[in-house]
């Protein structure tokens, strides 16, 4: 039978500066797109030909970040079903007033896909043609309304150097910070990339006053991790349940 396999590490006030600059309710959180990182990084240990991608991933709790010496036990364990498709789950140690748990904050599907046949079918759209459907949007606006929502984001953090919005339509372009870009290779994903994409798609989704805030994903493919420049687009589907 298929072995468990974990994965132990301590974060600690040693992280990048990236990671502290996203808090909610005034108290800093590690990104749920961190978690993402540890289940690629976790899924190309175990898989060792071609490149994987994520299925159905759920963030159910937010880690919170102190910049302690002693820091936060965390876990990624991955459970093997075939070679090409593996389950993964985070946690961290949490102890409070006595009690010892470790914490779920995030779960989902590993697997192993052919990136370049996927990448190859999916429609060329230039951006000239996306920007003519949409209308430049201030980007004061849009995080003075995250900050509205007590979900802040330091001044270093915010992603985007241009916003494009439309009808069910919006597109973004990437602001790497010179932090950012001097790690930004020792990642699989870089976390910045998928909070882009978030925030790219909360544009769509969110209201004066409230906050677009995902609780997973249903697929997720890597491409590569080294664009000088880097644009998000998102479009609706279907209608958007206001609830």
């Amino acid at each position: 039978p298929p072995e468990v396999v974990q994965y132990h590490n301590k974060i600690n006030g040693n992280l990048e500066p990236y990671f502290y600059k996203h808090s909610k309710f005034n108290a800093p959180v590690l990104p749920p797109s961190a978690f993402v990182e540890m289940g690629i990084s976790a899924g190309k240990r175990i898989m060792k030909n071609g490149k994987v991608g994520l299925e159905n991933v759920k963030f159910h709790k937010d880690l919170s970040l102190a910049k302690t010496d002693e820091g936060t036990d965390v876990q990624v364990v991955v459970m093997p079903k075939s070679e090409r498709e593996a389950t993964f789950k985070a946690y961290s140690f949490q102890s409070d007033k006595g009690e010892e748990n470790w914490i779920l904050h995030a779960e989902g599907s590993i697997v192993q896909e052919d990136i370049d046949a996927v990448v190859g079918e999916g429609p060329v759209t230039s951006l000239a043609a996306i920007k003519k459907q949409c209308a430049p949007l201030a980007l004061d606006d849009f995080y003075r309304n995250l900050d509205n929502a007590s979900q802040c984001f330091d001044d270093a953090a915010d992603a985007f150097a241009e916003i494009h919005l439309g009808d069910g339509v919006a597109l973004t372009k990437l602001k790497v910070a010179d932090d950012v870009k001097s790690h930004i290779t020792n990642y699989e994903l870089h976390p910045m990339y998928l909070d882009a994409c978030c925030q790219t798609m909360a544009l769509l989704v969110q209201e004066e006053g409230t906050v677009f805030v995902p609780d997973g994903f249903e697929k997720q493919l890597s491409y590569r991790n080294d664009f000088d420049d880097v644009w998000c687009y998102a479009v609706v589907k279907s209608p958007i349940n206001k609830a």
